[in-house]
């Protein structure tokens, strides 16, 4: 399966219908990618199935609902582990700082309370304690440590 359509993915068909890829079935399957496709002939929010290569048919000609795979890819997928980012789960919620994780399926995920892969302790089943975020950015420049280190001391 191409590495782009993952859950999450927003994107465009071939005839430029807005898409959201909702669901990615994992394992053999014809078609194993669903999508919700703002479709132009007026039914808003239309679910389709698409080949794992994101073709709406299984014939080899292009199909103007073909998904277009020349998606930049995410920024998160080449941060380094412990990269430090402002994250927060809801819009009005404060930022926060935490050390970046890994990004999997169109999130970001950081470790817990301000810890890194060098400091995180284990959990229960042996894995790291880990969230996703559905708010992040990049910590700024003009943001020090000192900030980031006010932060989660106030959480503790």
């Amino acid at each position: 399966m191409s590495k782009e359509f993952v859950k999450g993915w927003k994107g465009k068909t071939l005839s430029g219908e807005d898409c959201e890829i909702i669901w990615v079935k994992k394992g053999p399957c014809e078609y194993p990618i669903v999508a919700v496709v703002d479709y132009r002939t007026g039914m808003k929010d239309t679910v389709m199935q698409f080949t794992a290569s994101g073709k709406f048919s299984r014939e080899r000609t292009t199909h103007p609902l073909d998904l277009v795979s020349n998606i930049k890819p995410h920024p998160a997928e080449s941060w380094p582990i412990d990269k430090p980012l402002r994250v927060k789960q809801r819009e009005v919620d404060e930022w926060t700082c935490r050390h970046f994780s890994h990004y999997a399926d169109g999130l970001v995920y950081c470790f817990d309370g301000g810890t890194t892969s060098w400091t995180v302790p284990y959990g229960i089943h042996g894995g790291r304690r880990i969230s996703d975020w559905k708010f992040y950015r990049e910590v700024a420049e003009t943001e020090t440590k000192e900030a980031c280190k006010q932060t989660d001391e106030g959480e503790k």
